[in-house]
């Protein structure tokens, strides 16, 4: 060791071996001492918050010393809080709490979620059940549902014994919340509509409009458009009324996800507009980066695939900065997607793996299960049929576990078309006829029109060409009611390609030109162009003229 090392070990050493030969009362007046310096240099003690019972919702206002309030905390705990000596007792407190509160400011979840759980250690009664609850939210903005739920669970057992039915209501919406995030939406509803009930018993307009905005996410994902977007205008109208726009911006959030979710996207994009205002407005970075999440992932629904990663890079910045691994995760599966729409499909894969390692992290089931099932697709356009059947059953196995119907049918859907590409075509029928059945129970219109359309190419691969006609046309009238134009226009060319391998060109004609024109619209694809290679090919080959759009 040279020499310098060694006289800092020594020295380190024989410095620690003269704290520990300290009295305790002597080291606790050492530590007393080293409080009240501190303080003294950085411009004394700092007001107490108000009581965590209290639901204040403004920060706490900036002191000098909160740059050094774990350190305080722990100087307080030994000068006398750890013997339950008042005083600094209360200074332990004050400063657990202050420190608590910065993390969450700045974004230090880690950090928060300790110095929450230490000071639900030491509380009792109402404020024990707020800090624990105060832990979850840190949990949860850090993306540790499985964290969360029972630090939430706990608070709420609490409440409920002290009869604090605010924040039960509370409690019961944040749970919602959480329970969501793991993809049981049937409890999570349940939830959310006890939290409702509880907030408007007690008047409290500005949690009612959370959980309102909360019911419209669950209605939304269950497919219930209606209802969702009625829940979200309710839920603006309430955070207009109180001036809230840090929840306005939630709420105009999830009605353009509600909007561009049933087709209509120009309406969803304008909205999209006034909640990032309504975000930048109330300072609020992770909610200003999902809207930039959200608002991209509209663009890859109308074929601004550039704009769109601009965006996505923008969120995944702005995650990043504020420490929320979950929405990363989310992110980067859905930038994934962007990718292997234009047919980027290696760096897609990477992304794809990068967002499935953060969602088994942080424990986001429900984007894990969404993940395999895309990364499942994926595997089977570049023909690896084995890895897609396998990452697709993968996925219907959390599918199934969290009843979330739309996913599950989808992912069946395309694991019949894994049995169609391999030949599969009785193990494919199964699978299209259980995803149809589910689409029809969950009401997930499109995933209807979308299974109708790959029964039809399995009726024609057997020659069953009336049945295959009548699952075109049916999946084409479903599509129609659901304003889907990308599914559409897809549909629309099948159908034609189907007609021209028939001979039928003269019906075929107008049909590719309604569906090449939505095509457009929505900026095509790779599997559109290897579509458009497809009907060229069938044209030459019966000596027919090229059809609007497939001259080269």
């Amino acid at each position: 060791m040279h020499a310098e090392p060694a006289y800092l070990f020594r020295h380190a050493l024989i410095r620690d071996a003269a704290y520990q030969l300290q009295l305790p009362g002597d080291r606790a007046r050492l530590h007393a001492l080293a409080l009240h310096a501190i303080e003294g240099l950085f411009g004394g003690r700092p007001a107490s918050p108000p009581a965590l019972e209290s639901m204040a919702t403004d920060p706490i206002e900036r002191h000098p010393t909160d740059l050094l309030a774990e350190e305080l905390a722990s100087h307080a705990w030994v000068a006398g809080a750890a013997s339950g000596e008042p005083e600094m007792r209360a200074v332990h407190e004050l400063y657990l709490r202050r420190g608590a509160e910065v993390a969450d400011l700045l974004y230090r979840f880690e950090a928060s979620i300790e110095s929450w759980k230490r000071l639900a250690a030491i509380a009792s009664g109402v404020e024990r059940g707020a800090a624990l609850r105060r832990a979850a939210l840190a949990s949860h903005a850090r993306g540790r549902y499985t964290e969360s739920e029972p630090l939430l669970a706990e608070a709420l057992r609490i409440f409920r014994e002290f009869r604090h039915r605010r924040l039960e209501g509370v409690a019961l919406k944040d749970l919602a919340g959480s329970v969501r995030e793991s993809g049981d939406y049937a409890r999570a509803e349940r939830l959310c509509e006890e939290a409702l009930a509880i907030h408007r018993e007690l008047g409290d307009r500005d949690a009612e409009g959370l959980a309102l905005r909360n019911l419209a996410i669950l209605y939304k994902e269950e497919l219930r458009h209606g209802d969702a977007e009625k829940a979200c205008l309710e839920s603006i109208r309430i955070q207009q009324e109180t001036r809230n726009p840090r929840y306005e911006a939630l709420a105009l959030k999830s009605l353009a996800n509600v909007l561009a979710d049933s087709g209509r996207r120009n309406e969803a994009e304008s909205i999209y507009a006034r909640a990032l205002a309504a975000a930048r407005a109330s300072r609020n970075r992770p909610h200003e980066g999902a809207i930039l999440g959200h608002l991209a992932n509209l663009l890859v629904a109308t074929g601004r695939f550039a704009s769109a990663e601009r965006l996505f890079e923008d969120a995944l910045a702005i995650m990043r900065e504020v420490g929320d691994r979950r929405f990363e995760g989310v992110v980067l599966g859905n930038l994934a997607n962007c990718l292997a729409q234009q047919g980027r499909r290696d760096p897609a894969e990477r992304l794809y793996m990068e967002a499935l390692a953060i969602h088994r992290e942080v424990g986001n089931a429900a984007s894990e299960g969404h993940t395999l099932s895309l990364l499942g697709m994926l595997y089977r356009r570049t023909s690896r049929f084995e890895e897609a059947e396998a990452t697709l059953k993968d996925a219907l196995a959390i599918h199934r576990r969290y009843r979330n119907g739309p996913m599950l049918g989808l992912t069946l859907d395309s694991l019949g078309s894994v049995y169609f590409d391999t030949g599969r075509l009785d193990s494919c029928e199964k699978a299209y006829l259980e995803s149809l059945a589910i689409c029809r129970e969950s009401r997930n219109v499109r995933g209807e029109g979308n299974v109708l359309g790959n029964l039809a190419q399995l009726h024609a691969r057997r020659g069953s060409h009336e049945e295959a006609e009548a699952a075109h046309r049916a999946a084409l009238q479903v599509l129609r009611t659901v304003s889907d134009d990308a599914k559409l226009g897809r549909h629309l060319c099948e159908f034609a390609r189907y007609l021209v391998e028939r001979g039928r060109f003269e019906e075929a004609a107008p049909i590719w030109s309604e569906g090449a024109t939505i095509e457009g619209r929505s900026g095509g694809s790779a599997d559109f162009e290897a579509l458009c290679d497809g009907v060229r090919q069938a044209l030459l080959s019966a000596g027919r003229p090229m059809f609007e759009g497939l001259e080269r």
